[in-house]
């Protein structure tokens, strides 16, 4: 927080609509955001959105590693779940794009298939 307001608000204030976001809506549910809400708000700067559900209120501990391709963050417990079946709004969130010219849907690590888990299940 900064002065009362949360850095990426603070972070949107103070740079030009030029600086895009490349934002994850799993990380954003993590930090206790709506990530509905928070797409509207970043609105054209929001790019690019990773779209990756898991148990939001999961008590693992995340830590950074490198790889290769960069900084990853890990965790020895696997919060990440197939898409649609964890506690991450997906539906939601994704009604609220309006901006984004690339969505992935992802997962971090996942205990299974992968390919079949970034399958989304559409609900009625």
């Amino acid at each position: 927080m900064v002065d009362g307001r949360r850095a990426y608000q603070v972070f949107l204030e103070n740079t030009p609509e030029t600086v895009l976001y490349e934002a994850d809506v799993f990380w954003v549910s993590r930090a206790g955001l709506d990530p509905a809400a928070f797409i509207r708000e970043i609105g054209p700067r929001g790019k690019v959105l990773h779209f990756k559900d898991g148990i939001v209120a999961s008590q693992a501990a995340f830590k950074t590693a490198e790889t290769e391709s960069g900084k990853i963050m890990v965790s020895d417990s696997i919060p990440f779940r197939a898409a649609g079946t964890g506690q991450v709004d997906l539906i939601n969130a994704s009604k609220a794009v309006r901006h984004a010219e690339f969505i992935a849907v992802e997962l971090d690590s996942f205990d299974g298939n992968m390919l079949q888990a970034i399958k989304p299940e559409l609900r009625s």
